[in-house]
């Protein structure tokens, strides 16, 4: 659902993923996941081993990494094409987003006075691959926890429930609700429980987090009182699952859902964090809320979930495990 979502942010195009197979989405699909288990002895190991650079050889020379290769050039192609298909009618693309038609984060790249046309398609291609994936796998994320903590906490699903039947109507259907919104767009602004709900499932399972060059003469003081001066050059990780279950930034009930700390008129800590912080926050966050608050409206009242699976988590490393 969020990939069609964001397919049509971006491209003004229906993927129709949860129906059809889509060449560009298997192919980006296989390339997350070959990324990520393409040396299977992980980042650190890579990182202390005094032969890495050889080893990358060796694995750039492996079918897989050629299997990779080729993964990319299918999404690169595709979307690439896609540019070049806006381009060729670019000044139909430009009409249509000054009369505040519907326009794409595409139309408005090239359409900007500066960046447009001096921007390449290679680079165009690395920009919307980046809007591709974030804009859709941290946000499928946050409704899944968002209907898991609510399957968990019957008191916060009937809350939200009320209040989406005090702004759309009681038994009111997915598509009235649809009809609401497209007649009214401001009318997602009255679900402040709903973003609430959301607000709680990001922070105790943030998608992500920040990490940052670290520049010269750079240094932090931590809460013992240590001064830390990373060299310049080093990533520095910010983790924002453990900032947001600090017990010192949110009280002793910092593991537990409470939608209520981000209601209007709650005081909402610095540390909260799930789409880091200026000026380097997420560029999505305002499409992420709205898409997870409209997705909730529409869902919310029909659905009863559940998870598939049991889990735990193991506090000290905050590693996961599963068992069916």
């Amino acid at each position: 659902m969020t990939i069609d979502i964001i397919a049509r942010v971006i491209f003004s195009i229906r993927l129709h993923t949860q129906k059809t197979s889509n060449n560009m989405v298997n192919a980006f699909s296989r390339l997350l996941t070959d990324a990520s288990e393409f040396s299977p002895t992980g980042h650190f190991l890579r990182a202390i081993n005094p032969f890495r650079y050889y080893k990358r050889i060796s694995d750039e020379r492996s079918i897989s990494f050629s299997h990779l290769k080729l993964t990319i050039s299918i999404v690169d192609s595709q979307m690439e094409a896609y540019i070049k298909g806006k381009i060729s009618s670019k000044s139909t693309a430009e009409k249509s987003w000054k009369s505040a038609s519907q326009g794409d984060i595409l139309d408005l790249a090239l359409t900007d006075p500066e960046y447009g046309s001096e921007a390449s398609t290679s680079e165009l291609v690395d920009q919307l691959k980046t809007f591709f994936f974030a804009g859709h796998d941290t946000t499928a994320s946050t409704i899944t926890w968002s209907y898991y903590f609510l399957s968990h906490t019957p008191s916060a699903l009937a809350r939200l429930r009320a209040e989406l039947d005090d702004v759309f109507g009681v038994d009111t259907l997915p598509a009235d609700v649809a009809r609401q919104l497209n007649a009214d767009p401001k009318l997602h602004t009255k679900l402040e429980y709903t973003l609430s709900v959301i607000k709680e499932s990001l922070r105790l399972e943030p998608p992500a987090a920040p990490a940052r060059e670290a520049p010269a003469n750079y240094a932090f003081r931590t809460s013992t009182g240590a001064t830390i001066a990373p060299p310049k050059g080093v990533m520095v990780y910010t983790s924002a699952w453990l900032l947001h279950h600090n017990p010192r930034v949110w009280g002793e009930d910092a593991n537990e859902f409470r939608p209520e700390r981000f209601m209007p008129g709650s005081p909402i800590p610095w540390g909260y964090m799930p789409f880091s912080k200026r000026p380097r926050d997420c560029i999505g966050s305002t499409l992420a809320y709205l898409e997870a608050k409209i997705i909730l409206a529409l869902t919310a009242r029909q659905f009863d979930f559940e998870p598939s699976v049991k889990f735990y988590r193991v506090l000290k490393g905050t590693v996961l495990h599963f068992a069916q």
